[in-house]
């Protein structure tokens, strides 16, 4: 007795299954109604909004957070530079005053200095 093909016995076994098996699960509908996809469209727009203001949020520590380096670093740089001018005010008003003490005792006694 001749064999039949191995794709021949495959196929007859498909046409005998039982037709219960084959329920066919409707299909989709391509278009949702209307107000699921308004409602689809206003979860999508709540999750945009809520990324972008945690986005805008972070932008603004990082702003905030350079700002005020920013303004150490002002700050800083005009106590440096109003130490710097103190001490050269200093220096010179030193000068002028030792120089002032030194013509004032000069001038009492010209033969002291000598």
């Amino acid at each position: 007795m001749a064999t039949k093909k191995k794709s021949s016995r495959k196929s007859a076994a498909r046409r005998a299954a039982p037709a219960r098996a084959k329920r066919r699960v409707p299909a989709k509908r391509a278009v949702a109604s209307r107000t699921v996809r308004i409602a689809r469209v206003r979860q999508a727009a709540r999750r945009v909004a809520g990324s972008a203001a945690r986005a805008a949020t972070s932008v603004a520590k990082q702003g905030a957070d350079r700002a005020a380096k920013a303004g150490k670093k002002a700050v800083a740089t005009g106590a440096r530079a109003a130490a710097t001018t103190l001490k050269k005010a200093a220096r010179n008003a030193v000068g002028a005053t030792a120089s002032t003490l030194t013509s004032l005792a000069n001038t009492l006694d010209p033969y002291a200095a000598r």
